[in-house]
């Protein structure tokens, strides 16, 4: 029998996919690169969540096309965040979007090679991605 942390946070997240290549986004308060996700609210569902997630940073609509994965991980405060992803797809198959609107925690957005992601990532969430690539490209 498995026990609910109460320390535990949920969120979700996209791996949005245009032309062989993955969204990402750089938050400043972290200086890190990662894949857009953000914890879930109180009344949305893991797929809304994900998808309103990911339209805050492209300016044309994306939708759910399958799911990549799950992603545990603990901050240095102890908490447990346990974020799942979607492989989504843009309506326009444009990787020129991308808008910094209103956005303070996020400095960057930027379109990577699939086989560059891992590169950009820390490495826990690098070993994430390369885990559920296959997806992605059983997809394509």
């Amino acid at each position: 029998m498995s026990k609910l942390l109460l320390n535990e946070v949920f969120g979700s997240g996209g791996v949005l996919l245009s032309k062989g290549k993955v969204l990402l986004i750089h938050k400043a308060t972290e200086d890190e690169w990662t894949l857009p996700h953000s914890v879930l609210g109180e009344d949305q569902g893991l797929r809304d969540s994900a998808v309103s997630e990911v339209s805050k940073y492209v300016k044309f609509e994306c939708s759910i096309k399958d799911y990549f994965g799950s992603h545990v991980y603990s901050t240095n405060e102890g908490t447990t965040h346990r974020v799942f992803y979607w492989i989504m797809k843009s309506s326009t198959g444009s990787t020129t979007g991308g808008t910094l609107e209103n956005l303070e925690e996020i400095d960057e957005v930027r379109w990577v090679r699939i086989d560059k992601v891992p590169h950009y990532l820390t490495q826990l969430y690098a070993n994430f991605f390369q885990r559920h690539v296959g997806r992605i490209q059983q997809k394509n």
